[in-house]
């Protein structure tokens, strides 16, 4: 009897993948709806922020300071979205899409409908996933294409006719249309072909490959040259490129940015136990190679580059095409899991992103998936300001997060003239130069913040009313913040000067209104507003 209980389990566990390989269908149905209705709920109930708009502004005028594929495919759906909920709804697809082509993928590397379900439940539940599926940003679209682009691959190697080298081709085309860190995404898949056949045919594969892929980048090759050079050196705000990226990625797949750090722990714990346990027991070659150059390969290269060329370029989440390994990882060692008590391990897992995913929604205008800060009400605070606006107002806004916000609900999406929208003293702007390096980026293709002097305008009075729009990411005083200094020493400048006729006060932005009219004082001073504000912080 003793003797027979692993065949019986083994025959149990024959019987779980018959029932998971005879309802493949209705398996991807599931995720797909538990997919949809996870990024759905709520879809339009915060405003735009200004990376959204961003894409907007790209599609909509044909500026591409990302890779050309997103904007232009969002040029397309836009002809017909015209809400937050219709225009997100984009991203959405996109990640039903991930959670598919993870499926086909992890159903051809793991040899198991059932390992397959629970790469493609990990990656569904992702709470990063959900954040950028729920984002008008190319983050899932690069998350799909790397998961389609690795099954193209497998299947080029192992069957190279005119089809798959064609699909090959296309994928990693679309990869490096996606986003500038598909370099490294490919990189690290050209490597893996020494790997898997000798190296005179490696050789040879890899001219097929590369070169047809590099003819078709040709288009955008010049002008990513030209982002590095401008970005080189430059300083970022978000989460970059080290020694912790790894663990950085880990969280992102695992537990968001709104778990406290012990459940963070646990989770990240729970996440190795299976990662190494599926390496242990799944000894398929393509798993490996998978898990080698999806994984641990691109973010070693990553880690190395950002020794050599500490630049803004080098964002840890920009890395977010390693979520599909990283979901296969754990479905591998979920899978070769043969102890009921064992099953804690992948249970705590999902119990943890379901968790983050409930933060998530407990606060619909959460943090920010890099940085803890709230989205703003945007849209909110624009309303007012359209449902208050008359003949000779002038709107002045402090920061690029506030100031394309302003652009799409105000200029963009209702018509009012951009020439009353001016950038506060234009400093800005000039800080932006500074801090990214990249002036002549902005002189030619960002024009939503205009450079407007706010003396010129004030002194020579053609303006009645101003709309102080100021956006608040940081609460209470923060010297070291520049965007809170800015926003706080121009409205106390104001402040000093016009009479506050009217405030409104939403999350993430305040509007006042000032009366230029009536100015508390007989005569403008001689001081202005870049000497008296300005030069007092910037020393």
């Amino acid at each position: 009897m003793i003797k027979g209980v692993p065949y019986i389990k083994a025959a149990q566990k024959d019987g779980v993948e018959l029932f998971c390989k005879r309802n493949e269908k209705w398996m991807v149905f599931f995720l797909v709806l538990v997919c949809l209705l996870i990024r759905l709920f709520r879809l339009g109930t915060y405003s735009f922020w200004g990376d959204e708009v961003d894409s907007i502004y790209m599609a909509t005028n044909q500026v591409y300071f990302h890779p050309h594929l997103y904007p232009l495919m969002l040029q397309l759906w836009s002809q017909w979205a015209s809400s937050e909920f219709t225009y997100r709804l984009l991203s959405v697809l996109m990640g039903a899409g991930a959670t598919v082509a993870t499926w086909f993928l992890a159903r051809r590397v793991l040899k198991s409908s059932c390992a397959a379900f629970l790469a493609s439940l990990f990656l569904t539940l992702s709470p990063s996933q959900v954040y950028y599926s729920r984002e008008l940003r190319m983050y899932t679209l690069f998350t799909l294409t790397a998961a389609l682009s690795w099954l193209a691959f497998f299947r080029w190697m192992k069957r190279e006719n005119t089809t798959n080298t064609l699909l090959v081709i296309t994928a990693g085309s679309a990869i490096l249309y996606t986003h500038k860190y598909g370099v490294v995404f490919l990189a690290a898949q050209c490597l893996a072909v020494f790997f898997m056949v000798p190296f005179k045919q490696a050789l040879k594969k890899l001219v097929i490959y590369v070169v047809p892929v590099i003819i078709i980048f040709i288009p955008y090759l010049r002008l990513m040259l030209y982002y590095f050079r401008q970005y080189l050196g430059a300083q970022y705000w978000a989460q970059s490129v080290s020694l912790q990226t790894p663990r950085y990625l880990l969280r992102f797949l695992f537990a968001g940015y709104n778990a406290s750090e012990r459940v963070t722990t646990v989770l990240i714990v729970a996440g190795l136990i299976l990662t190494l346990k599926g390496w242990v027991t799944r000894k398929s070659s393509e798993f490996r190679l998978l898990v080698v150059f999806g994984f641990f390969v691109p973010v070693l290269m990553a880690v190395f580059m950002s020794m050599l060329l500490p630049s803004s370029l080098l964002v840890a989440r920009y890395l977010i095409f390693v979520m599909v390994p990283s979901a296969i990882m754990l479905a591998a060692g979920t899978y070769s899991i043969k102890t009921p008590v064992a099953l804690l391990v992948p249970l705590t897992l999902i119990a943890g992103q379901l968790q983050s995913i409930t933060l998530q929604y407990r606060n619909v205008f959460r943090a920010h998936a890099i940085e803890v800060r709230e989205r703003g009400e945007f849209r909110e605070a624009c309303q007012i300001i359209l449902d208050n606006y008359s003949d000779g107002d002038v709107i002045g806004t402090t920061a690029m997060s506030g100031t394309h916000p302003v652009w799409y609900y105000i200029t963009y999406k209702n018509g009012y003239p951009p020439t009353r929208m001016v950038d506060i003293n234009d400093y800005h702007r000039e800080h932006l130069g500074k801090k990214y390096n990249h002036n002549e980026f902005l002189e030619e293709v960002y024009v939503i913040a205009n450079p407007i002097n706010i003396d010129e305008f004030l002194a020579a009075g053609k303006y009645k009313r101003f709309w102080f729009y100021g956006t608040q990411w940081n609460e209470g005083e923060n010297p070291d913040d520049f965007y809170f200094n800015q926003r706080t020493r121009i409205r106390q400048w104001l402040q000093t000067r016009y009479p506050e006729i009217g405030v409104w006060e939403f999350k993430g932005v305040d509007v006042r209104l000032f009366d230029l009219e009536n100015p508390l004082q007989d005569s403008l001073d001689e001081i202005s507003l870049a000497s008296d504000v300005m030069d007092s912080y910037s020393r």
